[in-house]
């Protein structure tokens, strides 16, 4: 397993890093014309004896993005500042000396053709200020830029070079002995699986805001889940943030499996949260299911290409708060039962949403359920009157002790709502849908 690190530098000085040395009175012939960098003396950098041979270099530029992927080569001590380009020592109006240099070799990619443009500043772990200095090996900063390198349109190679990283933080310096400590992030520096998306997803649209609190339980319980660290999953956190009409703000950067989940299921939560269950149960086995957005699960492992969706973003505008309306309005507890779990809670349509555009975003259209009332409700196995009273589909019958009491034994029983009841127009409608159910009920 390979490291990488993070390597800063300043737009002004992108030139001379890419060109590398060119007198060879100076640097060695190995080196002319190869990348290289430098650690301006008092940088705030580790100790450059860190760096191994073979280390990979994920090489950003100031305000800009990631401009290339280098491989490190040698450390030399600088004992004279003249074996370096005159106008690199300038930091804006402060002329600094150099304490080190890194010699580098352009590969896999000495620099991309299109910059990989970032909005770290929204993410807690990859925060500029963090990346001062030269090299950066914060295992968070780490794997939270090698899994969004892995969703641009790089070569396999060098795809496969970056899923060799370990990105765990070293301690000792080049030929000592080596006390890294144990990573908590098994997952971390992989591509993202469609499970992973999903339960990010559905963590996301359970509550928008949650991107900027990193030190939510939630978030930390899903970092342990998917074996990654809680800064990788903030950063996907900022860019359902970055999708979602109803905000102005998020990560940018957000990379095509991202979208492609989003224009799946945002819109159509119900399913989502379903989806949803399944990926975290998944994911808690241990089941790794190799699967990217773009693709629905058959429950055997295989793949059916979805191809486009059908609903566009345009139309799902407003869907995104949905879920959050409908659980304040039922304080976030289900209809029938004692469940205030958020995890799980479903908001249910009265309506369909695919069908009733006026309805999708009106809270009166749900009912806050758990998953098993919420599946009962879509199945026509309950429904409530206009007078709020449970309707039992005629002739059902099952030996569940919890439908049982929940939803068989209390048929005619009125159900209270803490906040506003749902709409009764919308409930005629859809018990007039189901055709069981009389209009004087």
């Amino acid at each position: 397993m390979r490291r990488a690190w993070v390597v800063n530098t300043m737009p002004e000085h992108w030139d001379h890093c890419i060109n590398g040395p060119s007198n060879t009175e100076d640097h060695s012939n190995i080196h002319i014309g190869e990348p290289w960098h430098g650690i301006p003396t008092g940088g705030r950098a580790p100790d450059p004896e860190l760096l191994e041979p073979g280390d990979l270099l994920i090489v950003r530029e100031s305000g800009e993005g990631v401009r290339g992927i280098w491989t490190f080569a040698e450390a030399r001590h600088v004992e004279d500042q003249t074996i370096l380009p005159e106008d690199w020592r300038w930091h804006g109006d402060t002329k600094r000396d150099y304490d080190w240099i890194i010699y580098c070799r352009g590969q896999p990619e000495q620099e991309f053709d299109q910059i990989m443009r970032e909005e770290w500043h929204e993410s807690p772990d990859i925060a500029p200020q963090s990346l001062t200095g030269t090299a950066k090996n914060k295992p968070s900063i780490i794997e939270a830029y090698i899994e969004a390198l892995l969703e641009h349109d790089l070569s396999g190679s060098t795809k496969d070079l970056l899923r060799t990283v370990n990105p765990e933080k070293p301690t000792a310096a080049r030929g000592g002995t080596s006390t890294t400590a144990e990573t908590n992030h098994p997952r971390g520096g992989e591509s993202w699986t469609r499970d992973d998306f999903l339960v990010t997803l559905d963590l996301y649209l359970d509550d928008p805001e949650i991107e900027k609190r990193q030190n939510d339980d939630r978030v930390k319980k899903l970092a342990d889940l998917m074996g990654r660290s809680v800064g990788s999953i903030s950063s996907r956190l900022g860019n359902f943030r970055a999708l979602d009409p109803n905000t102005d703000s998020g990560m940018e950067n957000v990379g095509e499996p991202a979208q492609e989940i989003w224009d799946e299921y945002f819109g159509n939560e119900e399913e989502l949260a379903r989806e949803a269950e399944f990926a975290w149960e998944r994911l808690k086995a241990g089941i790794i299911v190799d699967e990217k957005p773009g693709t629905e699960s058959t429950g055997t492992g295989g793949e059916v290409s979805t191809g486009e969706t059908t609903s566009t973003t345009t139309q799902r505008i407003g869907q995104g708060d949905f879920r959050k309306q409908v659980r304040d309005r039922y304080d976030d507890t289900c209809v029938l039962c004692d469940v205030d779990e958020p995890g799980l809670l479903q908001a249910g349509h009265i309506l369909d949403w695919s069908e009733f555009e006026d309805a999708r975003g009106d809270p009166a259209n749900g009912l806050l359920l758990c998953y098993t009332h919420h599946r009962a409700f879509d199945l026509n196995m309950f429904t409530l009157s206009r007078d709020y009273e449970i309707a039992v589909r005629p002739g059902l019958k099952t030996e569940s002790v919890f439908i049982n009491q929940t939803i068989l034994n209390r048929e005619g029983e009125s159900v209270t709502f803490p906040n506003a009841p749902p709409s009764t127009e919308y409930l005629e409608i859809h018990n007039e849908r189901i055709g069981w159910l009389s209009a004087e009920e």
